[in-house]
């Protein structure tokens, strides 16, 4: 299994559209987030996890060229908003891209990109199909995983184990049931957007404390906004703890886990 996190950003990422980097260091390019997402390599498929307005140039950065399924954690726009690029992985492999989601990310999917699931004529046919899901295992493009829900300010947003791995973004809090499937973990990826608390997402304190609490073997920050410079959060991070960067891929080879950090790697 091989995971590369596509973006590690909040919602406006790093910098903001108006030039703000906030605390972040310009000069250190770790700071620069796109919105977040990863990708799934695991037996033969590619799964996108969420599908925000930086997909095309997350997955053109990878070289990936195709898409089996895309799983949502919630209808946040910074997670949805990139399905329309999706028509040409449908053309490409001459059928919809089946998309999996909770009843209340569907339906928005539903009412906002009516055309992606509805043939309007001969010559844009419908490139999406929706498939929903609920708590406890489901499969995805043939993928064996489980579905947790998380609180998100008043929202569900959906966490994922596959294996020894677990994602979980955009989350103010983790109900007990939830966090029992977040045990035993060789890799986490976890919500963490800035050093304050706030009233919809994990932040650092709280972050931190959930990670030694369950106890992953590794654990990578997402979601980090404008106010969470890489340099300051290592200098305050245990072992085993690291920021996110766009384009970072972790490895699953035997009882091995292995992180290349990309930026370093093309430093």
């Amino acid at each position: 299994m091989r995971i590369i996190i596509l973006g590690c950003g909040s919602s406006g990422g790093v910098p903001l559209i108006t030039g703000e980097w906030g605390n972040c260091d310009p000069n250190n390019p770790r700071n620069r987030r796109r919105r977040a997402s990863i990708l799934l390599e695991i037996q033969g498929k590619i799964i996108l996890i969420d599908a925000g307005p930086d997909m095309r140039e997350q997955l053109l950065d990878t070289g990936i060229t195709n898409i089996d399924a895309v799983i949502f954690t919630h209808a946040h726009s910074d997670h949805l908003r990139g399905i329309d690029d999706l028509r040409q992985f449908a053309i490409r492999n001459k059928h919809p891209i089946p998309l999996y989601g909770d009843e209340h990310t569907l339906k928005s999917i539903k009412i906002n990109y009516p055309y992606a699931l509805c043939q309007v004529d001969e010559f844009y046919p419908s490139f999406v199909t929706v498939h929903p899901f609920s708590e406890g295992k489901i499969v995805v493009a043939g993928i064996e995983m489980c579905a947790f829900p998380q609180h998100h300010g008043n929202m569900v947003s959906w966490g994922f184990r596959v294996g020894d791995f677990a994602y979980s973004t955009d989350f103010h809090h983790i109900p007990d049931k939830s966090l029992s499937q977040l045990r035993r973990l060789k890799c986490w990826v976890v919500d963490c957007l800035r050093f304050k608390p706030h009233p919809t997402h994990s932040f650092f304190a709280q972050t931190v404390e959930l990670i030694q609490k369950l106890q992953p073997e590794q654990a990578i920050l997402t979601h980090m906004n404008q106010d969470f410079d890489y340099d300051e959060a290592v200098k305050h991070l245990p072992p085993g703890i690291q920021p996110g960067i766009d384009g970072m891929i972790v490895e699953f080879s035997g009882e091995n886990v292995i992180i290349y950090d990309k930026v370093s790697m093309l430093c």
